[in-house]
């Protein structure tokens, strides 16, 4: 699960440039050859869900411009994966960032995380990718 860091404001990182980046390194996993009989691997792109409420002026400062990014990365990963015959899961849909800072997940967004990718990487690997 990448791009969360990538939107805060040193980054100052667009949603399509973190997913293009996101597509760069599933294109080199797919060329590693590290899959059954040498071929390409199964990879699953997964989402990060979209940041919560921040909480200190800090937090603010630093992810606060990134917000819309974050809200449209699961919308752009989707097609990255669609276009590349990629797993997907948008986090989004099973867990959100705690409400304790609004960009980590708590134990329970992890363990629903967990799960779902578990769930994904069952179908995906049942599904023969």
């Amino acid at each position: 699960m990448l791009g969360t860091n990538d939107v805060q404001e040193p980054y100052r990182r667009s949603a399509a440039g973190i997913a293009s980046d996101i597509a760069g390194l599933a294109e080199i996993a797919l060329r590693s050859a590290c899959g059954p009989e040498n071929g390409a691997p199964y990879v699953l792109l997964v989402a990060p869900p979209p940041l919560g409420t921040l909480k200190d002026a800090m937090s603010e400062a630093s992810y606060g411009p990134g917000a819309e990014s974050s809200r449209r990365l699961g919308e752009l990963l989707s097609a990255v994966a669609d276009g590349a015959g990629l797993g997907f899961l948008d986090a989004g849909t099973v867990t959100s960032f705690s409400e304790t800072d609004g960009f980590h997940l708590d134990a329970s967004g992890h363990e629903a995380l967990g799960r779902a990718v578990a769930e994904a990487l069952r179908a995906g690997l049942a599904e023969g990718r």
